[in-house]
């Protein structure tokens, strides 16, 4: 059975008590001051610790922006290498493709060139072989008939060629009429179209009047200047023989005029004009404009020298006289109408 001492209960208690105040005036300031030293370390430590923290969160944060920003970058100079890229192929692709446009027309050009060089070649060589075909043709001709009949009764019929034939021939005679009548169509239908260019260039100059410069919309043929050849063309014939060989003198007359005229500016451009581009050359170049100058002079001479073998008689140099008469009255009628 236990036993409880007063004495030893007080004792007790009194040491503890004096225990008690030794470590408080002792032990307990110190270790307070300890502590707290120690908690306010530790909250520095934590405050340190938490502006880290916040440091460091800025600097990720700063960080992650920058590598964004470089990321935008780095896709915007990817974008902007790209579209260079694409520009510059596509620059490639545009020169390539014109460079080859250039080339495939510059070849189609050449071909052209060379086509037309060798067409006016040909057309050239079949012209010269034509006349000469013509020339010889002409000279048999010439001599057949007038070896066939004495030539007294050659120059009395009005066509001595068929005369011959029709006494040689009867179909033979009726070949050559047809083919004297179908003949002068090619050259009638070239200077039909000649002489209706000249006529509407003569509209457009103002020698003649306006109506003569309108061309169809659809065919580009004068309109006017058609016509009138046309009516012209039709009459012809009822004027008669005595009418219609001295309109042909005439007419004669006036295209070698007009083929000489032609002739001597030709070999005067070769002079004033040496570089100007020629795409027709002339056969002979020089030496064959003065030929022609020269066949020109010598058939005008023989139409206007009198007491020569094809000298124009007083009607024909009544239709000279009027027609020149005519010109000069619509070149004085279109220099008072520019005043």
């Amino acid at each position: 059975m236990l036993e409880f001492s007063p004495s030893t209960i007080f004792f007790t208690i009194l040491n503890l008590l004096v225990l008690y105040f030794i470590l408080r005036k002792l032990l307990f300031g110190r270790i307070n001051a300890v502590l707290e030293q120690r908690a306010k370390l530790v909250q520095e430590e934590i405050s340190s610790a938490e502006a880290k923290h916040q440091q460091a969160q800025a600097l990720r944060d700063e960080y992650e922006g920058r590598l964004t920003d470089a990321r935008q970058e780095a896709a915007k100079i990817v974008a902007e290498a790209q579209n260079r890229g694409q520009r510059a192929y596509e620059a490639r692709l545009a020169q390539a493709e014109d460079d080859a446009r250039r080339v495939q027309a510059e070849a189609e050009s050449r071909l052209a060139t060379e086509r037309e060089n060798m067409l006016r070649g040909a057309r050239n060589e079949v012209a010269s072989l034509a006349l000469l075909a013509a020339g010889g043709f002409y000279m048999v001709c010439i001599y057949s008939f007038g070896t066939i009949l004495d030539w007294h009764e050659f120059v009395k019929s009005p066509v001595p060629a068929l005369a011959c034939l029709k006494g040689i021939n009867m179909l033979l005679y009726l070949a050559m009429l047809v083919i004297a009548t179908l003949g002068p169509m090619g050259p009638m239908n070239s200077f039909y179209g000649a002489t209706s260019r000249i006529m509407l260039a003569m509209g457009r100059k103002g020698q003649l009047p306006e109506k003569f410069a309108e061309v169809d919309p659809k065919s580009g043929a004068p309109k006017l200047a058609c016509v009138v050849l046309g009516v012209i063309t039709v009459i012809g014939p009822f004027l008669g023989k005595n009418m219609l060989i001295p309109l042909t003198n005439v007419s004669a007359l006036a295209f070698i005029f007009s083929c000489g005229m032609v002739a001597l500016a030709c070999l005067r451009m070769r002079f004033t004009e040496p570089d100007l581009p020629r795409p027709y050359e002339v056969p002979g170049g020089k030496f064959g404009i003065g030929l022609a100058i020269a066949a020109c002079a010598i058939i005008i001479g023989l139409l206007v020298i009198p007491f020569s073998p094809a000298s124009l008689n007083m009607v024909e140099w009544s239709i000279v006289i009027g027609w020149l008469a005519i010109g000069l009255a619509l070149m004085a009628f279109t220099n008072s109408r520019k005043k």
